[in-house]
């Protein structure tokens, strides 16, 4: 007898946990389609197939973008009026001093006019760098090399360099 009340329990826990998954998951998909039908999402066309990063650059009304493998920042600028055309990336910056590396992250420095892009080689980890352009001409401020393929640094995600001698 108390096998099958302890099966019973059993049924009872497992039909309990996929109601209280899927309560959730039926809101979390409600809510994104709700966004996409109310025009929350931006759609833009690009010859490449995966970008990293993606900042907001209000008085030029623009989206810088950088790319996981060309190594290059492009932009998204967006029309003044939604005129329905469809919108396409363009390259601003392809470095040829940080060519074959990948463009890891941009931070916005509003105040300064300029925005700083962290390259590095994300196929052997062999080298590693962080660049200054102008927000407005996309002119290169500076590059600081962090590291060269003679003295290697480890790339972790999310653009940090440690030092092989480090430990965590």
């Amino acid at each position: 007898m108390a096998r099958s009340w302890c099966g019973f329990c059993g049924l009872r826990a497992a039909i309990l946990l996929a109601l209280a998954t899927a309560i959730p998951l039926a809101l979390i998909a409600s809510l994104e389609r709700a966004a996409t039908a109310a025009g929350g999402t931006i759609g833009f066309r690009s010859g490449s197939w995966l970008r990293e990063c993606a900042k907001w650059d209000p008085p030029r009304r623009r989206f810088l973008i950088s790319t996981f493998f060309e190594g290059q920042i492009a932009e998204i600028r967006l029309p003044g009026i939604a005129d329905g055309s469809e919108l396409e990336a363009r390259t601003v910056i392809a470095d040829d001093d940080v060519a074959g590396n990948a463009s890891l992250g941009i931070a916005i420095d509003a105040a300064r006019g300029r925005f700083l892009v962290v390259y590095t080689d994300v196929r052997q980890f062999r080298s590693a760098a962080v660049a200054s352009y102008c927000l407005d001409s996309g002119e290169r401020f500076f590059l600081t090399r962090l590291s060269y393929p003679v003295n290697p640094l480890f790339a972790a995600p999310d653009p940090t360099a440690l030092d092989q001698k480090i430990v965590i």
